[in-house]
């Protein structure tokens, strides 16, 4: 009765560790590839390097229209982290003026960051997650209603600029340039892991665009036009 009893405990023993080892193979070796191709989507995230639009330049080289781009101070606000909230952005506000809230209060923005104020914010861009510097870009034109007449106007779609009148849009393929991608591993905190970011495709600045007629011709010839028409 005891032989027989312990035959059926070995039995189920070695039942139940040929279903660990067949478990054990399936993952390790029959699905290997699947659910490293399924950790990696989500442990990877691509992003965009946004390409420099190119500038409109008259036949001088004098620029009538070019992207300007400026460095904006983002501090996400954390609920459970109420008091630590409290203590870095009034830490942050010693250093650095014009903090404000957004309607919500979920975070602080001050936006064009001087280089002085980028280096002062350096530690804390390490040391607390919620801390961010984010580029942005601008489209500036030559202070003249002759030229951006002439030169037009863009708009911008998830942070990139298309042009929509004038030279801007005739001339749309020269200056939106290639943005570049980059793939970065995130930890389970949504942070980047140090030593995985690399480029998957490099970014292409977009080319300058020279028109055939100088500042002042622009300006003479739209002054020539309204005295025709009065």
């Amino acid at each position: 009765m005891l032989k027989n009893r312990n035959r059926i405990i070995i039995a189920v023993f070695l039942l139940w560790a040929l279903l660990i080892t067949c478990r054990l193979f399936y993952y390790t070796v029959y699905s290997r590839d699947h659910y490293l191709e399924e950790g990696n989507k989500h442990a990877w995230r691509s992003g965009v390097i946004p390409a420099a639009r190119g500038r409109i330049i008259d036949k001088n080289g004098q620029p009538l229209a070019w992207t300007q781009r400026y460095y904006d101070l983002v501090i996400e606000i954390y609920p459970d982290l109420c008091r630590a909230n409290t203590k870095l952005i009034g830490e942050v506000r010693e250093k650095i003026s014009g903090l404000t809230p957004d309607d919500k209060r979920e975070k602080y923005t001050r936006k064009n960051l001087t280089p002085s104020e980028i280096l002062v914010l350096k530690d804390y861009l390490t040391k607390y997650q919620g801390v961010k510097i984010v580029p942005r870009m601008e489209r500036q034109y030559v202070d003249y209603p002759e030229a951006r007449k002439l030169v037009g106007s863009v708009d911008t779609s998830e942070g990139c600029f298309f042009g929509v009148k004038g030279a801007e849009k005739e001339h749309e393929h020269e200056l939106k340039g290639i943005d570049g991608v980059y793939m970065v591993m995130l930890d389970r905190n949504r942070n980047w892991i140090p030593g995985t970011w690399k480029l998957k495709t490099e970014m292409q600045h977009g080319s300058d665009v020279k028109l055939e007629y100088s500042l002042e011709e622009i300006i003479s010839m739209n002054k020539n036009e309204q005295g025709k028409k009065l």
